[in-house]
C-alpha cells in the first residue's frame, strides 16, 4: 500500500500516566506500513516540574513522526488548569488546520484530553477512546472520561463491566470493543532493575518493609486532602525499619498541596524519598521489592495486582 493511500492517524499522550499504558500501541504504529502515523507529545510532558518525561519517550521512540504541543502546565490552581484547556483548544486549532488526520486516538480522563477531544469534534476528526466506561470516586475524572466518551465514535474498553456502561451511556453496540488492559498488558512486558541496581541508581536504601505510595488530589467531593495525608504521615511513623518511596502526583487541582507536604516529609524523614517520575521501568522494578503500594493511584487497581501485591 502506498503511503499516499494509508489513513492519517495520531495518537494524543499527556503524560506518564497514560504514556506507560500507550507505549506498546505506539510501537505498533510506529513500525506500521498501513499507516502515517503522528505521535502528539504535550502536557506534563513538556514540563521540568513533571519531569520532563518527553526525554524518555525521545529516548524510546526517536523523533520521526513526533509532534510536541506546549501547553505550559505549571501551576495547579483552577484558573492555571483553564489557560491549560484554553491553550489547548486554540494550539490544537492550529494543528488541525495545518493537518489532516483521518483518526486520533485518546486514551482515559484528564482535562487536557477532553479540551482536544472536544476540538477533534470541531474539526469532524473521528476519535477511538480508550479505557472509557471507568470510575474513579472523589475525581472531576468521571465527568471527563464521559465526555470524551460521548465525543468519541470507537471505544476500546477493558473489560465487560466498562463495556456496560459506555452502552449505558448511548454509544453503539458495534462500535464498543472489549478489548482488556493495555495497562496490565505493558505492564508484564516491562523489565526489572535488580535490587542493588535500584539502590545504586536512584539513590535510596531499601529496609525489612518497603512501601511505593502515590496521593493524588481529590478533585470532587469532601474528601480533605491535607486531612488525609495527615493520617498516612502519622501511620508511616509507627511502622518501624521501612522506606516510604513517593511519586509525585499529576498536575490536577491543588495537587501542588500534595507535592509540598510530601517533599517537607521526606526532608525530614531520611527513609522517605520522592521522585517526580520513576518512568516504566523503575516504577515496576521498585515495585517488586516493595510490600504494597499506598494511595489512590489507580495504578494500584489496575497494573499492580498483576504483580501479586497488595494496594
Amino acid at each position: 500500500m502506498s503511503k499516499s493511500n494509508c489513513k492519517n492517524i495520531a495518537i494524543l499522550t499527556t503524560s506518564r500516566a497514560d504514556y506507560s499504558i500507550l507505549r506498546n500501541l505506539i510501537f505498533l504504529f510506529k513500525y506500521s506500513k498501513k499507516i502515517n502515523f503522528k505521535l502528539i507529545v504535550t502536557g506534563q510532558h513538556l514540563s521540568k516540574k513533571y519531569g520532563n518525561t518527553l526525554n524518555e519517550i525521545l529516548y524510546d521512540y526517536g523523533k520521526q513522526n513526533l509532534i510536541k504541543i506546549n501547553l505550559n502546565v505549571n501551576q495547579t490552581h483552577t484558573q492555571s488548569l483553564i489557560k491549560v484547556i484554553r491553550n489547548a483548544m486554540m494550539k490544537f486549532s492550529i494543528l488541525f488546520t495545518k493537518n489532516k488526520f483521518d483518526m486520533i486516538i485518546l486514551l482515559g480522563d484528564r482535562y487536557e484530553t477532553l479540551s482536544i477531544a472536544l476540538t477533534s469534534v470541531m474539526y469532524k476528526i473521528p476519535i477511538i477512546h480508550i479505557n472509557g466506561g471507568e470510575k474513579t470516586l472523589g475525581s472531576t475524572d468521571d465527568m471527563f472520561r464521559h465526555c470524551i466518551t460521548k465525543f468519541s465514535n470507537y471505544h476500546f474498553v477493558s473489560c465487560k463491566k466498562y463495556f456496560n456502561r459506555v452502552l449505558q451511556l448511548g454509544e453503539k453496540k458495534e462500535n464498543i470493543f472489549n478489548v482488556g488492559s493495555l495497562g496490565v498488558e505493558a505492564f508484564s512486558k516491562n523489565k526489572v532493575l535488580s535490587r542493588s541496581d535500584l539502590e545504586k541508581k536512584l539513590k535510596i536504601k531499601f529496609s525489612k518493609k518497603n512501601f511505593v505510595i502515590c496521593v493524588n488530589s481529590t478533585t470532587y467531593g469532601d474528601e480533605n486532602i491535607n486531612h488525609l495525608l495527615k493520617h498516612l504521615f502519622s501511620a508511616l511513623n509507627e511502622i518501624k525499619d521501612h522506606t516510604a518511596i513517593f511519586t509525585l502526583p499529576n498536575s490536577d487541582l491543588n495537587s501542588d498541596i500534595i507535592t509540598d507536604e510530601i517533599k517537607y516529609f521526606c526532608k525530614t524523614n531520611k527513609n522517605a524519598f520522592y521522585f517526580k517520575n520513576l518512568g516504566h521501568v523503575y516504577f515496576k522494578s521498585v515495585l517488586k521489592v516493595c510490600d504494597a503500594i499506598i494511595g489512590n493511584s489507580s495504578s494500584g487497581m489496575i497494573e499492580v495486582p498483576s504483580l501479586g501485591i497488595p494496594t
